[in-house]
């Protein structure tokens, strides 16, 4: 039986979310207006901004003489602030704001926007620890959302919200068909834990593609050492080829489900996983997700067992459309 795809939305929302996100942002951009949304972008070419000969000295001398790392980010936060004042002088009002990684803005720019809303939310895709400026910015929100869920109690309002799949119909593979999928930046403390668990899987005869980006030193030859940054479109198109998804975790750094536990549930792919956060997870099925141990029986049970099928409202609600409805209170 086929579902009742929603209806538009015929709102307007104004976007903010950093530029360096793999293409992320432009995606939920695109997204959005695919659903109806109106979309006033506040994303901008920010790391052109201080790449200057002028900046590159002042950064060197307060850096030096004043012991003052943080000229960078408060020069790209002035700039950043400028590009969005001129594109809100020509808003007069938006039904809805969405920012992601409020920390990057100042409060002015903050209070700036919400002026300009009837609604406006923030959302942080990793815990706030991490980044300790976005509490202090959680009053201009109705809800500020985090994928962290112990991040929840620090405010009355802000909420927990997992991570989503775009549920946008995508074309065929651009990569070779594979067993195994894994994608990443270098590491050092994730690094040996790459090969050893790449060495497990090819013991099993599976055909592994590997990708890791900004490698130190030598890596066996069935890992593709990646020259640039992929976009996320890219990734997910090569994500199309693969019958089961590697996700491996940086312990103390990533505490909730990445976007590859989403991928692997939207896009009906197996998963393999060091988070054990994939436990607490509503979706979690044995037969489609494994948390990996030292088990070889145990990841061997899970190779062999069949993929079971997800409800179908279960992998709705983490769609990007039903997310983004989540998030708005639509």
């Amino acid at each position: 039986m086929e579902t009742k795809q929603p209806e538009k939305i015929q709102a307007s929302l104004i976007f903010y979310s950093p530029q360096e996100d793999m293409g992320i942002g432009a995606e939920i951009i695109s997204q959005l207006e695919s659903m109806g949304f109106k979309v006033i972008s506040l994303r901008g070419a920010q790391k052109t901004w201080y790449i200057s000969l002028c900046d590159s000295v002042v950064r060197f001398f307060r850096k030096v003489l004043f012991r003052d790392a943080t000229y960078v980010s408060r020069r790209t936060e002035c700039l950043l602030e400028k590009h969005i004042l001129e594109i809100m002088n020509n808003v007069v009002r938006a039904d809805y704001a969405l920012i992601i990684r409020p920390d990057q803005l100042s409060h002015e720019t903050l209070r700036l926007i919400s002026a300009k809303t009837n609604k406006m939310y923030g959302y942080q895709w990793d815990r706030f620890s991490r980044f300790p400026r976005i509490l202090e910015r959680a009053k201009y929100f109705k809800i500020l959302y985090s994928a962290d869920e112990k991040g929840v109690t620090e405010a009355p309002n802000v909420r927990h919200i997992d991570n989503f799949y775009f549920n946008k119909k995508r074309s065929e593979s651009t990569c070779t068909e594979c067993d195994v999928y894994y994608i990443g930046s270098y590491d050092k403390e994730r690094h040996g834990r790459v090969i050893e668990i790449g060495k497990r899987l090819l013991m099993r005869n599976l055909k592994l593609d590997f990708k890791i980006l900004r490698v130190r030193g030598k890596i066996p030859r069935w890992i593709r050492k990646l020259t640039r940054r992929m976009e996320y479109v890219e990734v997910i198109s090569e994500v199309a080829g693969a019958k089961i998804l590697l996700d491996i975790t940086v312990e103390g750094v990533h505490n909730v489900p990445s976007f590859r536990v989403f991928e692997s549930l939207g896009y009906g792919k197996k998963l393999i996983t060091t988070n054990p956060a994939i436990l607490g997870c509503e979706f979690y099925d044995p037969n489609n997700m494994h948390l990996l141990t030292g088990s070889e029986e145990e990841l061997d049970r899970f190779l062999e067992a069949p993929m079971r099928p997800v409800d179908p409202a279960i992998l709705y609600k983490h769609s990007f459309d039903g997310w983004i409805r989540r998030i708005l209170e639509i």
